[in-house]
């Protein structure tokens, strides 16, 4: 188990309701790694949160940058 994850508030998944787990070690290590030439692949089982690691991600960068439109707000 990711060490400092935290659980926030029930989030809507179209007609489910589902939590999202912050993971605090995997953002950094993306953010860690996006000036580099690597290609990088997040892997996981089904429903594992992948895909909303990546909206954090974009949400994240994009915020950064001042650029705040986009379907992941």
């Amino acid at each position: 188990m990711v060490t400092g994850a935290k659980l926030k508030n029930n989030l809507n998944f179209g007609s489910e309701t589902m939590n999202y787990i912050e993971r605090p070690e995997y953002m950094q290590r993306l953010l860690d790694l996006m000036r580099t030439p690597d290609i990088k692949i997040i892997t996981g089982v089904r429903r594992s949160g992948k895909s909303e690691l990546m909206k954090a991600y974009i949400r994240r960068i994009s915020e950064r940058s001042g650029f705040h439109s986009g379907p992941w707000r």
